[in-house]
């Protein structure tokens, strides 16, 4: 099934990106701010060995648009677009049919205010 979606998005012009599985906790609590529900309640934030807070991500967007920025994607023909597989984890208790881990498969069009999938 994931096979079948990729060949989809690859078809309409998308790349795969994949980001790291432990990010900066600053990265998640500056993109969403630190009172949302996001970084109170779903993030699994610990310390490493230098004294830095890390999280795997509990959604992907905010690890997308840092890989966007920090490899110049900007400068690319824009929209860039771009597709993901990957874990995602909630600290909270999950509710009814929703999991601690989970996969979530997406992809984003950034660069542009349209959104519609159109081949090109």
């Amino acid at each position: 099934m994931i096979a079948r979606a990729e060949a989809v998005f690859v078809r309409y012009g998308y790349r795969r990106i994949d980001t790291p599985m432990f990010e900066e906790t600053r990265l998640f609590s500056r993109g969403v701010g630190n009172s949302t529900d996001i970084v109170r309640k779903e993030m699994y934030t610990f310390e490493d060995l230098g004294g830095r807070q890390h999280d795997p991500p509990p959604g992907g967007h905010s690890a997308r648009g840092a890989r966007y920025v920090e490899h110049g994607m900007h400068t690319l023909p824009q929209p860039v677009k771009l597709y993901y597989h990957s874990p995602m984890f909630r600290y909270e208790s999950p509710q009814s049919g929703r999991y601690r881990q989970h996969y979530q498969l997406g992809v984003e069009a950034i660069g542009s205010p349209d959104r519609r999938l159109t081949p090109r």
